[in-house]
């Protein structure tokens, strides 16, 4: 079953949830405009991890090289290795 939507019954600001099944005390969100507004959010959400994941996974090959732990060739080698995983990180996938 898909993920959907869900905002808390009975609060002011009520919390929302992107879950398979519905929570007890909440509802599922239904009008087409907010939901396309949270999967915009979601998604913005996951690019921003996935590519602060890139940038903090670089940064520790790069220090592995000055370490001595591997060569640049090596970091160099294993980035063109996984260069398809960045770019779906990169684009929140």
């Amino acid at each position: 079953m898909p993920k959907k939507f869900y905002k808390e019954d009975n609060e002011a600001i009520p919390a929302i949830q992107f879950v398979s099944s519905q929570p007890p005390g909440f509802t599922e969100i239904t009008d087409p405009t907010v939901i396309k507004n949270l999967y915009i959010r979601q998604y913005s959400y996951r690019i921003t991890d996935g590519k602060g994941y890139v940038v903090s996974f670089t940064a520790d090959r790069y220090i592995d090289v000055v370490n001595n732990t591997y060569t640049t060739a090596e970091v160099f080698a294993l980035e063109t290795h996984i260069k398809d995983l960045y770019e779906q990180l990169n684009n929140g996938w």
